[in-house]
């Protein structure tokens, strides 16, 4: 019995919540990068994928390259979002930082780190953190 239980396959529902988690996400960051826009960022990447990892938005503050992590959460019970940004979640953007910017020869170019945290079910909440961590 134990055996049959781990090869079945998942239940729709499980399938639906993973496809409302990610409809849920693109929402959030599709928020996010209105909010950066209308602000005067001028959006150059998003959803950046290499070997050390993804970077959400890479955007641009008059001269400052602007990396930024989307957070989102449809409430606080597991905590703040801007509290999941952990050490190694910081350090695997600054990889795929340096990596996007060799990538361009971006060399010595005002880089910055930014959280955003999108929070809500039907009207999505936004919190901005510039300067959330250390480039270095």
């Amino acid at each position: 019995m134990a055996l049959r239980r781990f090869t079945e396959k998942p239940s729709r529902v499980s399938v639906w919540m993973s496809e409302q988690r990610m409809a849920f996400a693109r929402a959030a960051e599709e928020k996010a990068v209105k909010y950066l826009c209308r602000r005067g960022y001028v959006v150059l990447a998003r959803n950046y994928r290499c070997r050390q990892g993804e970077i959400d938005i890479v955007a641009m503050d008059n001269d400052t390259y602007v990396i930024v992590e989307v957070r989102a959460r449809k409430n606080w019970s597991l905590g703040h979002p801007l509290e999941t940004i952990t050490p190694q979640k910081q350090r695997r953007l600054k990889m795929a930082t340096l990596y996007f910017l060799s990538e361009r020869n971006l060399n010595d170019v005002p880089v910055r780190f930014d959280v955003i945290s999108v929070t809500g079910t039907s009207s999505l909440e936004i919190e901005h953190l510039k300067d959330a961590f250390e480039a270095q």
